[in-house]
């Protein structure tokens, strides 16, 4: 329908027709620099750099330590990387075989977080999630509001609904529905209840 292609326009990753903003300052005209400060993304292809756990969250960069563990706590992974073998300095592939889905997940969303992004877009962030892994999802989507962040996230899971204010609905390329949330769950009880006379 259109989701993730939205979220690469947002990102600059493709061409598109027309403007994008952020506060009336157009996308295109955006530096590299600017782009690190207002823009944190999750791309829906999880992948790690090789190198350390701690250079994959600071994108191969030299590593700020306190904000790696800083964002590590954020994202809910601390507690995990400090249990592997050599914690922070533990050495990853690009090809990793010994992380999960999720683990692999939530240290892509730490280094989403790492430059303290104004805008931050997750795509599909609970895709490889359990249900404990939602939930530190969700703890850490209420704490990147509570510091008045922006959060865009892209979903198909309904878990995701009670950490969210707003949702866009896309269908064919198209914006068909953008409205808050509790008019969303009011809209999808009265297609609920269509469904259900229809059936009888």
């Amino acid at each position: 329908s259109g989701k993730t292609t939205l979220t690469k326009a947002l990102m600059g990753l493709i061409n598109f027709e027309g403007e994008i903003c952020f506060d009336k300052k157009k996308l295109r005209s955006l530096t590299e620099d600017d782009y690190q400060n207002l823009l944190g993304y999750l791309p829906q292809e999880h992948a790690l750099f090789t190198g350390t756990v701690a250079e994959n969250i600071s994108s191969m960069r030299e590593p700020d330590s306190k904000r790696i563990i800083e964002v590590a706590r954020l994202t809910g992974v601390h507690e995990f990387i400090l249990s592997l073998t050599d914690g922070y300095d533990t050495f990853v592939f690009d090809s990793n075989t010994f992380l999960s889905g999720g683990e692999i997940q939530r240290i892509c969303l730490a280094r989403a977080l790492y430059n303290d992004p104004s805008v931050v877009i997750l795509d599909e962030p609970n895709s490889a999630l359990d249900r404990q892994g939602e939930m530190k999802l969700g703890e850490c989507i209420t704490k990147m509001k509570q510091l008045k962040k922006i959060v865009m996230v892209v979903s198909h899971k309904g878990s995701i609904l009670p950490f969210v204010d707003k949702i866009i609905e896309l269908e064919g390329g198209e914006i068909i529905n953008f409205c808050n949330k509790m008019d969303f769950m009011e809209k999808l009880k009265q297609d609920e209840t269509k469904k259900l006379s229809f059936t009888h």
